[in-house]
């Protein structure tokens, strides 16, 4: 269903707004959608050189702006909604790329990295949503803990769907671009955190009782 939301999405654009896209799926963040909206919808979509290409040449710029305001960059992770303060910060108009490009290309990347890695594959997808099914419907969770298991199922059912059809192109973009996004990776990562999906931290069963001491 979000692949082809997506896919409606993209063909009923303007013609004009999709050529002057550098980044495919950029225009989809502009308006700060949830995260667990934004990252199925956008882990699948195609890659192309020039977009890496983009992101390696204006890296740069942005660990230079992180690096110069170390709070400004550590508050968007404590904010509220660290994407709506990611897309605010000031270092955009300045770095010749725009907040929605480069946490698109940011998503995009990491899709490929952690599939070409096997930190993220569809059985796995499979199995943690058989077992948030199994904590939405679970009589030993409070409510808040069944709707919360709910929220990651439909997350991990839109990420496997995001899957079902990832472009294998986009992993033999990455091969040929490896060594230097592991090297920015590196780079990115020692800036501190970063938006990420929600943590897939799944509610517990609660213990079985300890029997009565005699």
């Amino acid at each position: 269903m979000i692949a082809a939301l997506l896919l409606v999405g993209l063909a009923t654009r303007p013609a004009a707004a999709a050529d002057e896209e550098r980044v495919m799926g950029a225009s989809l963040t502009e308006d700060a959608p949830p995260m667990e909206t934004i990252f199925p919808m956008l882990m699948g979509l195609p890659l192309a050189q020039s977009e890496i290409d983009l992101f390696l040449d204006h890296f740069g710029a942005v660990e230079t702006w992180a690096q110069a305001h170390p709070a400004d960059w550590k508050a968007v992770n404590e904010a509220d909604d660290p994407l709506k303060a990611t897309l605010a910060l000031p270092l955009w108009g300045e770095a010749g790329i725009t907040g929605p490009e480069f946490f698109t290309l940011f998503v995009k990347l990491q899709t490929a990295h952690k599939i070409a890695s096997g930190a993220l594959s569809a059985e796995n997808l499979k199995e943690q949503s058989e077992t948030y099914t199994m904590l939405s419907q679970s009589e030993e969770l409070d409510a808040a803990s069944r709707a919360e298991a709910k929220l990651r199922l439909h997350l991990h059912q839109a990420m496997l769907a995001a899957l079902t059809d990832y472009p294998p192109e986009n992993l033999e973009l990455y091969a040929a671009n490896k060594d230097k996004l592991l090297a920015v990776f590196a780079r990115f990562a020692s800036l501190g955190d970063v938006p990420e999906p929600p943590a897939d931290t799944p509610p517990t069963e609660p213990a079985p009782a300890e029997p009565a001491a005699d």
